[in-house]
């Protein structure tokens, strides 16, 4: 099946190239870089976001532009923001926006779309805050159900239904929220996941899942940013604390320089997050600004009884914390909420002409300390239930280089440090680098910064990269990583090392195509076989991405992807291919708009699984593994109404064929089907 694939593949790639061949009509206004690899940013954290739309209709004055202003507009970049206002400061006042272009750091693309956003005419002020909090804003409720069916010959095998689960099949979400974008944000969200009841007697918020804010901006003149309830926070580049939205692709090098003052409302369903508490920002003056925070939450983890625990010195220990969110049956709810977390911390920002440098401390104590269980890899975990961490983080520009960097450090002096800088080479190019060094002993709870597991823990490494676009038509992106792991870690007994590289090729052609070309070789090491005390075996694996995307007409867009993906381990080897076809059809004539996607993949093992980004309804997103053989089909449909209406379906159905199902493991000689169902309502007033 996989020879067929390929050949229709390279049939498929031929008739495109003859179709390209005739001219294409205008892409709309929205930047098409907003895709797969924002796709959690754009669907969950959409409120915080102003849309394309919205700015041009309340474009930003170029004479009050500030940074503030400017972090509500996701898709530019911290090194883009600061490259804005150090050009507006130097070249004030500005004569045309058409001037936004020859900032070297900015892409023509997001040139062109950031002159529609922007306004050399005063807009003035719109009204004290307390008025706007009680009367202006756009409110917005978002109510959503869906149910997932997966089914055989014999149904009752695989049915969830059949499952001891306390709940129904049924995933619920509701969100209500009030907003002003910079000025204000208050609402709730609630979510119930398949499985689970919809009304929980036993907690207090009757309710599986419950967050809620308030948040407020530019109150006074010291007073910056207060945040109650549930909300996000940065320090620095993320090493001791960064519970906020990271992406995923390094396309766009900018996106690795994070914005060092990150305090936005948290409105997500991960339910495991969240800071719960109060915040402020305080701008005590144009060059000194304060961050002071307090949170007090509650976390899923296993709990260690003393009574089943042999020789415990410990009254009550937890094990593990977990992230899954899933409270359906009697187990998972013994989990639910059982361990505190207190953090409370202050960061103290100084602001210079071109960058800052700030300071910060962070205390955590968990409400039980981590049971020690001998394994060895754990050997530097931290048991204790109180951690304390400083850390100093800087951004510096330098003509056209950026240089930024963060290092921290707990009560016992172990180190984590990561620097780097990026230099613009014009227009056409720019390169990045960044080392970073993270001590086995240096452990905090939500650390999210660049690294292979995402956390400032047990790892060296050194990351290369270089962004070429020879034309406005052909951009080439090429990165590099190297990293050793100093101790050991779950499935390799020993020190282990690793490197990654990966070449991006696009064209575009503005209006009409685009196409890139992207192939990745990543090299790990992990243990020969499951048992201890191993020789550890190299683990390669290789992916090849053809991308093609073109504008039929004003209204209709195809897009198709094919991707094959080899995974290597000692002398075995698995492959994998996958093929999608997308036709998009959006008509700014009519109230109804929708998607479709049918796509075939064939796999040799779970090992050599392909993923793939998924369109779905607003404020969700799905990126599912596609391993085995089989089919997906789905079916996204829209409808908004001239009222602020917003009625949203979504249909899927996937087909496995029998010998092999996600797990790779072979189960069952029937044939499984997933169907799946979404009905979104949105009102906004």
């Amino acid at each position: 099946m996989r020879t067929f694939l390929s050949g229709f593949a390279l049939l498929y790639l031929l008739i495109w190239n003859v179709l390209n061949a005739q001219d294409g009509i205008g892409l709309d206004s929205e930047p098409n870089w907003m895709d797969a690899e924002a796709a959690a940013l754009w669907n969950e954290e959409i409120p915080e976001s102003v849309t394309f739309t919205e700015l041009v209709k309340k474009p930003i004055s170029v004479s009050n532009c500030s940074l503030e202003n400017l972090d509500p507009i996701s898709w530019l970049t911290e090194v883009e923001k600061k490259s804005l206002l150090a050009y507006f400061k130097n070249h004030s006042p500005l004569k045309s926006l058409l001037e936004i272009q020859s900032i070297p750091e900015i892409s023509v693309e997001k040139a062109r779309l950031l002159i529609r956003t922007f306004s050399l005419t005063d807009q003035g002020n719109s009204g004290s805050l307390w008025h706007s909090f009680l009367k202006d804003g756009r409110s917005q409720i978002t109510l959503r159900w869906g149910k997932s069916i997966q089914s055989t010959t014999d149904d009752s095998k695989y049915n969830s239904s059949t499952k001891e689960y306390f709940g129904s099949d049924d995933q619920l979400f509701i969100r209500l929220k009030h907003f002003k974008s910079g000025y204000f944000s208050y609402g709730l969200v609630a979510e119930k996941d398949a499985g689970e009841e919809v009304w929980v007697t036993s907690k207090n918020t009757r309710v599986d899942y419950l967050s809620g804010h308030i948040f407020l901006e530019h109150i006074s003149k010291r007073l910056e940013k207060i945040a109650l309830g549930d909300y996000r926070l940065r320090i620095g580049q993320g090493l001791i604390l960064d519970n906020g939205f990271q992406k995923t692709g390094v396309s766009d090098f900018g996106s690795l320089v994070k914005s060092s003052e990150f305090l936005v409302p948290y409105n997500s369903v991960q339910e495991n997050q969240m800071l719960r508490g109060a915040a402020i920002k305080l701008k005590l003056s144009s060059s000194l600004s304060v961050n002071l925070f307090v949170s007090k939450s509650k976390i899923d983890a296993n709990i260690s009884n003393p009574d089943t625990v042999e020789n415990s010195i410990y009254p009550e220990t937890f094990t593990s914390i977990l992230t899954s969110g899933l409270h359906r049956n009697e187990a998972e709810n013994e989990d639910h909420n059982a361990l505190d977390i207190i953090q409370t911390g202050t960061q103290i920002n100084f602001l210079h002409r071109n960058g800052n440098v700030g300071f910060a401390s962070v205390f955590t104590k968990y409400g039980k300390e981590k049971l020690s269980n001998g394994i060895p890899y754990q050997l530097y975990q931290q048991y204790r239930s109180k951690q304390l961490y400083f850390t100093a983080f800087y951004q510096q520009q330098f003509k056209n280089t950026m240089f930024f960097g963060e290092t921290a450090t707990d009560q016992n002096m172990n180190l984590a440090t990561l620097n780097g800088f990026l230099i613009g080479l014009a227009k056409q190019a720019n390169a990045v680098f960044v080392y970073r060094n993270f001590s086995p002993n240096f452990h905090t709870h939500q650390s999210q910064t660049m690294s292979i597991n995402g956390k400032s823990q047990n790892e060296t490494g050194l990351f290369s990269g270089l962004n070429l676009m020879f034309n406005h038509n052909i951009q080439c992106n090429i990165h590099f990583d190297n990293w050793q792991i100093p101790w050991l870690k779950s499935r390799s007994d020993l020190p282990s090392t690793g490197k990654e590289w990966a070449v991006r090729i696009q064209y575009t052609k503005r209006k009409k195509w685009l196409m890139y070309a992207q192939i990745s070789n990543r090299e790990r090491q992990e243990n020969q076989i499951q048992a201890k005390e191993n020789e550890l075996a190299s683990i390669q694996n290789q992916n090849l991405r053809i991308h093609l995307e073109q504008k039929l007409s004003s209204d209709w867009t195809w897009r198709s992807r094919c991707e094959w993906h080899t995974f290597c381990k000692n002398k075995s080897r698995d492959q994998g291919m996958l093929i999608y076809v997308d036709l998009l059809y959006k008509s700014l004539e009519q109230a109804f708009s929708g998607n479709v996607r049918w796509s075939i993949f064939d796999t040799d093992s779970y090992n050599s699984r392909i993923y793939a980004y998924e369109n779905d309804v607003l404020y969700a997103y799905s990126v599912p593994s596609n391993s085995g053989k089989g089919s997906m089909f789905y079916l996204n449909l829209r409808y908004k109404s001239i009222q602020n209406f917003t009625a949203e379906l979504r249909f899927s159905y996937r087909f496995q064929y029998p010998y092999l199902l996600n797990t790779g493991s072979q189960i069952s000689a029937e044939t499984p089907s997933q169907k799946g169902i979404r009905l979104q309502l949105n009102y906004s007033f």
